[in-house]
C-alpha cells in the first residue's frame, strides 16, 4: 500500500484528509486516492487526486468537482455517481472480444466521454482506498479491468488504422512535413494499445515514455520501448524523414500484428 508514504509526504492522515472533504457521508461514501504518484509515474510536482464515489446521488451532474486548500496546498475532490461505474462495468462484461477486426464504440457508458471513462477506470484501479475501503475493494475485485484492456486495445487499434489513412495518403503525395506530423498520430496509439497489451493501463499521453520505461523488463522489451522513444521524436525537418517514418510505419505494423 502507498497510501501512508504518500501522505507523509503532504503532512497528513487519512482520518485528517477524511475531514478535511466537504460533502460527505462517512456512512456510505466512497473515498479512494489515485494518480500518478499510486502509479510510480509521479514526481516532486505531482498532486494528490481524491476521488468520492456516492451511491446516494442527487446532483444533476453525472459528476462534480471541489477542491481543498490546506496548508497553502490545494487538493482536488472529485465525486462520482456509483451507477455511473457500474454502467460501464456492465457494457463491459457484455462485450466480445473473439473477433479480432471489429470495431468498437469509443465510450462505454452514454453519459460519459471516451476521455473520462478512460480515466475514471485507470484512477480506480490504481487508486487506494480511506473510507469504507471493504466496499471499495468488493467493487474494485468485482470490475472487469481485464476486459476493459481488451476494450483499450481494440479502440486504440481502430485509432491507428484510421489515422493510417491520411499518413499514408501524406506519404505518397510527397507532403513529408504533414505526413510527419500525422506519424506522431500513429505512434501514438500503438504505444497505448502495446502499454494494455502488457497488462497496464494508461491514462495521459504525458506518463506513456516513463510507463514504458516501468514495464519493459526483459531484453525484447527494452528494445521495443527504445524504438518507440526514437521514432515518437522524429524531426519533420531531416533529409531522410521519409526512410524514418517509413521504418516507423513497419515497425508499428509488427506492433500491431503482434495484438492479433
Amino acid at each position: 500500500m502507498k497510501t501512508e508514504k504518500i501522505l507523509d509526504r503532504f503532512g497528513l492522515t487519512q482520518n485528517e484528509l477524511i475531514n478535511l472533504i466537504p460533502d460527505l457521508d462517512k456512512s456510505q461514501d466512497k473515498v479512494f486516492l489515485s494518480g500518478s504518484l499510486f502509479d510510480d509515474l509521479g514526481n516532486s510536482k505531482s498532486d494528490l487526486d481524491i476521488f468520492v464515489i456516492k451511491s446516494d446521488w442527487t446532483e444533476v451532474e453525472r459528476s462534480i468537482e471541489n477542491n481543498i486548500i490546506h496548508n497553502h496546498q490545494r487538493y482536488d475532490v472529485v465525486y462520482l455517481d456509483e451507477q455511473l461505474i457500474s454502467d460501464v462495468n456492465t457494457t463491459l462484461r457484455s462485450m466480445d472480444f473473439t473477433c479480432k477486426d471489429v470495431w468498437v464504440p469509443r465510450s462505454l457508458c452514454r453519459d460519459m466521454s471516451e476521455y473520462e471513462t478512460v480515466t475514471l477506470v485507470h484512477r480506480l484501479r490504481v487508486g487506494e482506498p480511506i473510507l469504507n475501503k471493504e466496499a471499495f475493494n468488493t467493487m474494485k475485485d468485482n470490475f472487469h479491468f481485464e476486459k476493459y484492456r481488451n476494450w483499450m486495445i481494440r479502440l486504440k487499434v481502430n485509432e491507428y488504422d484510421n489515422n493510417c489513412e491520411d499518413f499514408v495518403g501524406s506519404i505518397q503525395d510527397g507532403e513529408m512535413v504533414d505526413a510527419a506530423y500525422m506519424f506522431r498520430d500513429i505512434i501514438g496509439p500503438c504505444m497505448d494499445a502495446w502499454i494494455h497489451y502488457k497488462g497496464e493501463t494508461i491514462d495521459r499521453a504525458k506518463w506513456r515514455f516513463k510507463k514504458l520505461d516501468n514495464i519493459c523488463l526483459t531484453e525484447e522489451e527494452k528494445e521495443i520501448a527504445s524504438k518507440f522513444v526514437h521514432y515518437g521524436f522524429l524531426n519533420p525537418l531531416d533529409s531522410d524523414i521519409e526512410e524514418k517514418m517509413e521504418d516507423g510505419y513497419y515497425f508499428c505494423e509488427e506492433i500491431i500484428k503482434q495484438m492479433h
